[in-house]
């Protein structure tokens, strides 16, 4: 019997400089926090350096052992995928990944994976950063098959605001569920990413990330713009070359964005194809905002739609809830759609979708308008429902008009 563990983040502050940029690692307020600075290549040393150790976990645990469930599928079915397929990641972004692999042989840990039984490489680390084009594979592809990630989104504004702590601003909350493997790797090296690009050019912005990613999951810049991710079941566009994984495109879409409006016009000109079905639920500033502050990017390998708030009934220009199914966008490619990835309206099984708005209309008959308290029981209404409940990894709170947030990963001790 091989007993294994995972490595914890040190409890204390460990910097790295290299260039002109580097990196500092710490615990803020029960978080693991990483800010990182300097060229994407200095910025992917430093990842490199401080995370080595669970970038190593990663791989072996959660990327291998949860979802690939072999070496040998890895090797020879994943990594194949990804260098056909992804072949932008490879161009644009492969001196990051170089300077990545860098800085992990300059640590301590090294480089060695004993799953693979060999040093990672930067096929390896594309792997890791084409996450869900990984999830897509492996629910539409060959076995091992797993079951697709679910996650929910509500923001509110305006009216719905109108109290003494967000004084009409937006507040946008998330649910993260699916990827809690049994290890728990996905809870305890949660990383809060703050990203600082130098030389100026680029925005600030930060990922809520896991180690070893250069993109941003889900993440917020420092113009208040938000994005938060939903997989919803479309088949991607296997005959793409082209493909990036949503984490670089919300990246991308957090250096040159403000608004949820300039954020569609980036995806509908960006030329990449897209890894499968996704909601996004993309939110901003409303104080400042002529436009809608929060829309819903449905969109798929094919094509995509952005949903506003007044698309659903009961309309309210003040709110909009997203999870994992397509309402608006009823695919440029429909025979990529798998049942239940599109709805016409609400339906009976979009669960999360009703309790979120059935907690949100007990509010509003209550005469309560919503702030914090009330969106951490929103978010709690569809993260114990009783279909699905029990994989929140972590849940987000975001509050893009004074340019902050809140995260809360889930309670291991069970308190």
């Amino acid at each position: 019997v091989a007993l294994y563990q995972p490595v914890p983040f040190s409890g204390g502050e460990e910097s790295v400089a290299w260039g002109g940029g580097g990196g500092t690692l710490k615990d803020l307020k029960g978080n693991h926090v990483l800010h990182v600075w300097g060229t994407p290549e200095e910025r992917a040393y430093a990842i490199g350096f401080l995370c080595a150790p669970q970038i190593l976990d990663w791989m072996n645990f959660v990327f291998i052992e949860h979802y690939c469930r072999s070496a040998d599928y890895h090797e020879n079915k994943l990594i194949p995928a990804v260098k056909a397929q992804l072949g932008g990641l490879f161009d644009k972004y492969a001196s990051e990944l170089d300077a990545l692999l860098t800085g992990m042989e300059a640590s301590p840990a090294g480089l060695y994976s004993f799953r693979l039984g060999r040093n990672l490489n930067r096929d390896d680390l594309a792997g890791i950063n084409s996450f869900y084009f990984l999830s897509n594979t492996l629910i539409f592809g060959p076995p091992p098959n797993i079951p697709p990630p679910f996650c929910s989104n509500a923001a509110f504004w305006g009216d719905k605001t109108a109290n003494a702590e967000l004084n009409r601003g937006l507040i946008t909350g998330k649910n993260m569920d699916g990827e809690n493997d049994f290890r728990k790797i996905t809870v305890n090296d949660l990383l809060i990413v703050a990203v600082e690009p130098r030389p100026p050019g680029a925005r600030r912005f930060v990922g809520i990330n896991w180690p070893g990613f250069i993109g941003a999951d889900m993440g917020m810049n420092e113009s208040g713009l938000v994005l938060a991710p939903h997989s919803v079941l479309s088949r991607p566009d296997w005959t793409k070359s082209n493909m990036l994984d949503y984490g670089l495109l919300y990246r991308e879409t957090l250096e040159n964005c403000a608004t949820p409006q300039e954020a569609w016009t980036y995806w509908t000109t960006a030329a990449i194809t897209r890894v499968g079905g996704f909601n996004t639920a993309v939110s901003g500033r409303y104080l400042a905002s002529a436009d809608y502050p929060s829309l819903t990017f449905e969109a798929d390998s094919y094509g995509g739609e952005a949903r506003d708030p007044v698309f659903i009934d009961p309309v309210s220009p003040y709110d909009i809830l997203t999870t994992n199914t397509f309402y608006k966008y009823q695919g440029a490619n429909p025979g990529a759609f798998e049942p239940g990835s599109y709805h016409s309206g609400i339906a009976e099984e979009d669960y999360r979708y009703l309790a979120m708005q059935g907690k949100s209309r007990e509010f509003e008959l209550a005469g309560q308008t919503i702030g914090t308290a009330q969106m951490i029981e929103i978010l709690k209404a569809a993260s114990r429902t009783q279909q699905y409940s029990g994989i929140t990894e972590y849940s987000f709170i975001g509050y893009p008009d004074n340019g902050s947030f809140a995260l809360a990963r889930e309670d291991l001790a069970g308190r």
